[in-house]
């Protein structure tokens, strides 16, 4: 991976050491999903209607910046 000048080399041992110690991840471009896959695996109960992604009502969020 290329290092832009200036800025130090990532620690990638210390990211996936924090990564394997971690007892859920989610993804910022995937905000929505992530929400929906932790209240699942942190309750094992019924997920919320929001999840329900063929619900009429379902509204995908966007969390990315506008392009200029």
């Amino acid at each position: 991976m290329r290092v832009p000048t200036g800025e130090a080399e990532p620690d990638w041992l210390s990211a996936l050491t924090s990564l394997k110690g971690s007892w859920f991840v989610g993804i910022a471009g995937a905000y929505h999903e992530s929400l929906c896959a932790f209240r699942g695996a942190a309750s094992g109960a019924q997920l919320p209607r929001f999840c329900d992604c063929k619900a009429s009502d379902f509204v995908r969020a966007n969390h990315r910046q506008p392009k200029s």
